[in-house]
């Protein structure tokens, strides 16, 4: 069973986000991390300003959207060597 990352109780919701560009054909896209929450927390969250899930989740989206520039760069360079 998943827990809460900020309670440790039984996780009720995942959030994760979609980082997506958007003036390249085909899009790329890369998904985020999941960071697990208890209703209650989730509801803490969204109206909380800062707070450690909040860092959490900023960090999971950085990854993402590092991994997704290392892609497009990736396509990109492999384009202009056809």
């Amino acid at each position: 069973m998943k827990l809460c990352e900020s309670c440790n109780r039984p996780v009720d919701y995942s959030i994760c986000t979609v980082v997506s560009t958007n003036r390249l054909s085909p899009r790329h896209q890369k998904c985020s991390q999941s960071i697990a929450f208890c209703g209650s927390c989730l509801e803490q969250f969204c109206r909380a300003e800062t707070s450690d899930a909040l860092r959490s989740l900023r960090e999971r989206i950085r990854v993402a959207f590092l991994e997704l520039t290392r892609q497009v760069d990736s396509t990109l360079q492999a384009q202009r060597q056809r």
